[in-house]
């Protein structure tokens, strides 16, 4: 019984695939619909890295758009359901302005060092 375990847990892990994994192109975009037909996600790979992902809300407005340099986040665009922008992160300026819906705009410097310090809030699901 333990060999069969270990053999299905080898086979797992050579071939991820067998397990629902969707392989990550080498170059080119992926891309997930809602059921009505309107883009869910878009992901973007050159030379095996992730250099872009957009995702939409379901009546098919922009709702966060990521940049990536090097496979880490660069830059990060929120916008409200209707497509105005909502908010705008760089790492290069470690700056994130908010637009607010009545106009008015806040804007704060970060003192995260790396992606995995900003907060949850502004992380992408």
């Amino acid at each position: 019984m333990k060999r069969i375990v270990c053999l299905i847990c080898i086979l797992l892990l050579v071939f991820p695939a067998a397990a629902g994994a969707v392989p990550r192109p080498k170059n080119g975009v992926q891309k997930e619909y809602y059921p009505n037909g309107h883009p869910r996600l878009e992901v973007w790979f050159k030379n095996e890295k992730l250099v872009r992902k957009r995702a939409f809300y379901r009546n098919g407005q922009l709702m966060q758009d990521f940049v990536y340099k090097n496979g880490k986040p660069w830059v990060r665009k929120d916008f409200y359901e209707n497509g105005r922008l909502k908010s705008l992160w760089t790492k290069k300026s470690g700056v994130t302005v908010y637009y607010h819906q009545d106009g008015t705009k806040t804007e704060f410097k970060n003192s995260f060092t790396t992606y995995r310090d900003l907060p949850q809030s502004l992380i992408f699901k």
